[in-house]
């Protein structure tokens, strides 16, 4: 039997790993949530992106984590202590994306963004 798209949400939705949105490769390139333009423009301007990109890459660093997090889990038969140790990544993650939508300025939004990334990272996940 094939696992479905559909069938994967219930799952990660059940596991309170996906909030965001399925994707067969969560990586930006293949995802479509940004393109080149977007993430050279991140990485080139920094503090002085525009407000709606950062919720922008915020959202798909947030969607790449739970993936990433939703594909070990399925390889490693749901293996609870992997899933008890990524959880609080996803929870700051979540809390983070929150925060950046409630931003009033690039700089306070940029300063979480690059909070997230390093959340990420810490639990060795690079989203870029």
């Amino acid at each position: 039997m094939q696992t479905t798209l559909a069938d994967l949400r219930k799952i990660g939705e059940a596991l309170n790993i996906i909030t965001t949105e399925i994707q067969i490769n969560p990586y930006w390139e293949y995802s479509k949530l940004l393109d080149k333009e977007e993430v050279l423009e991140f990485l080139e301007k920094t503090e002085n992106c525009d407000l709606e990109l950062l919720k922008d890459v915020a959202y798909y660093i947030l969607t790449y984590a739970e993936n990433i997090t939703l594909a070990a889990s399925l390889a490693n038969d749901f293996d609870s202590n992997y899933l008890e140790w990524m959880m609080p990544c996803l929870e700051k993650l979540r809390k983070l994306l929150k925060q950046i939508h409630d931003a009033r300025s690039s700089k306070e939004a940029y300063r979480k963004v690059r909070q997230m990334i390093d959340v990420c990272l810490n639990y060795g996940i690079d989203p870029l």
